[in-house]
């Protein structure tokens, strides 16, 4: 089985896909049988540890030409002209391609540039989609987006996954029960569908005591600054700190010093962040905009309405929590990775979709 994944960037700031689809090629590769090649159209490549080891094409149709027999190919993300012609490109050598929307097709994301986004949805988005063989979803919840929308092509409910990093001892996800101080964390790009705004409201009319928050990750210089006024207007420069990007040799250390993890977005098809630090062992604060209802079910987190009265009220409740059942919640989030998202098993997932693709398609 050869696969072409197909992204516009493979760089940090592009967001969540500039991770997972890497990682996921990657889980793949390691399957018998599997070979993965990542085409990035801006020219981006990465020496993460996701991505090193793989062949970066530039160019889906010089990637094809110097690839020879691709089987499908798995584009990742919609809108975009690359994505356009992954799908002519495809359909010129009979190739099945699979589409995962990672997001885009969310309620929030529409909203965005409405008017836009509808014309090109008329004019030859809806048609795309509808012509691929299998659309990937990362929840239920984005599946159920994708039908409101009136798309009748099969979809597969396959989630992102999170292996499991090392900790350092001997306090796992690193409680220090001494501390007089303890650390909330936001990781993310800073972009205004990240819900910002509302963590800074909460942050101020809650104020925990002897609480710290770290604001870490890239974005638009205007819109940081608008957030650093925003947190002075509220007197918190010595409460909220802005680390700005985090590499990821930095990430362990800086999951190792946070108690909670807070990612108060207004949308998200998966919330790879939430993995990421719940694999820390690092309880989390999110909202119904992130499919994670599994942070109560597992008892790992909180999971509230995106305002700022929710996010604070969960704020007020986590804060007065001690360490040591923080540290419990952390253990329960870190489970919940390990029986549901290890990348081998979701890796086995789509591996399996894409053989009954390939078990309808003989002639390629």
């Amino acid at each position: 089985m050869r696969i072409l994944f197909t992204v516009p960037s493979l760089h940090p700031d592009y967001g969540g896909p500039a991770r997972s689809v890497p990682a996921l090629a990657l889980a793949l590769r390691n399957i018998p049988g599997v070979e993965v090649w990542l085409s990035a159209q801006d020219g981006s490549q990465s020496d993460r540890p996701e991505v090193r080891g793989i062949s970066v094409q530039s160019d889906v149709s010089i990637a094809l030409q110097k690839l020879g027999s691709i089987n499908l190919i798995h584009d990742h993300g919609v809108w975009q002209r690359c994505h356009v012609e992954v799908a002519r490109s495809a359909a010129r050598r009979g190739i099945p391609r699979v589409v995962s929307p990672r997001g885009m097709l969310e309620p929030w994301a529409l909203s965005q540039k409405k008017w836009k986004k509808r014309i090109a949805w008329f004019l030859y988005q809806r048609r795309l989609l509808m012509q691929c063989r299998l659309v990937h979803a990362t929840s239920t919840a984005e599946e159920s987006n994708l039908r409101k929308l009136g798309l009748t092509m099969p979809v597969a409910v396959i989630p992102n996954g999170m292996d499991l990093p090392g900790l350092t001892p001997p306090e796992a996800g690193g409680f220090d029960k001494q501390a007089t101080r303890r650390n909330a964390l936001f990781l993310s790009r800073l972009h205004p569908k990240k819900g910002l705004e509302l963590l800074i409201e909460a942050w101020a009319s809650t104020r925990p005591p002897n609480w710290h928050l770290f604001v870490a990750g890239p974005g638009d210089p205007g819109y940081i600054q608008s957030l650093k006024d925003l947190a002075a207007r509220h007197h918190l420069q010595t409460e909220i700190e802005f680390l700005g990007p985090v590499s990821d040799l930095d990430k362990p250390s800086l999951f190792e010093r946070t108690q909670l993890f807070l990612l108060p977005s207004y949308s998200e098809n998966f919330g790879m962040v939430v993995a990421e630090a719940l694999s820390f062992g690092v309880p989390v604060i999110t909202t119904t905009g992130c499919p994670w209802s599994e942070l109560r079910s597992f008892r790992c987190g909180w999971w509230v309405e995106p305002t700022s009265s929710a996010i604070a009220g969960a704020l007020s409740e986590a804060t007065t929590l001690s360490s040591e059942i923080l540290a419990e919640m952390g253990r329960r989030g870190r489970s919940l990775i390990s029986e549901r998202y290890a990348w081998s098993g979701i890796a086995r997932r789509m591996r399996a979709a894409y053989g009954e693709i390939l078990l309808s398609n003989p002639t390629n």
